[in-house]
């Protein structure tokens, strides 16, 4: 019987191929669900309001799809893109995926411009606005949004 001792593992790890470590696989058989989505992301980018929801069985290539999404629309410097992720262990964060994409380097950018009762409301999800910040309260929104009558009561 042999033993493997330190001294006769090699002193430098093994190198991956430089492909194999920058290159993502290529997506396989979401032909339809890619050229979908860019269709969404086509109508946006003309003007119209739009709204794309992956869903599907757990393994399915939901998020990779998403990252791809992501990856083309980050490649092009006249958009800003955010992400945000939901994770089962964030479960008990209502609003985590909705602050963490509020957070992202192109919102923070432009939430300078919001007015104080709109920097209110989104203290809610951001309590980090308030710091440092004495003119406004996370209640300084609440007639602005959260206080108006609801069509459906």
């Amino acid at each position: 019987m042999q033993s493997l001792k330190s001294e006769d593992l090699p002193s430098t790890p093994a190198e991956l191929p430089p492909s194999a470590a920058t290159r993502p696989l290529p997506m396989v058989g979401r032909k339809q669900e890619w050229e979908r989505l860019l269709g969404c992301w086509r109508r946006v980018t003309d003007g119209a309001p739009h709204f794309a929801l992956i869903i599907g069985e757990p393994g399915a290539g939901k998020s990779r799809l998403a990252e791809e999404l992501f990856e083309f629309c980050s490649r092009n410097p006249n958009w800003s893109t955010a992400r945000a992720r939901c994770y089962f262990a964030q479960g008990q964060l209502a609003y985590g995926p909705v602050s963490e994409w509020l957070r992202a380097e192109p919102l923070r950018r432009v939430r300078v411009h919001l007015p104080k009762p709109q920097l209110g409301e989104l203290a809610r999800v951001l309590p980090e606005l308030t710091v440092g910040n004495s003119s406004f309260t996370a209640d300084s929104g609440r007639d602005c949004f959260a206080c108006r009558p609801s069509r459906h009561a």
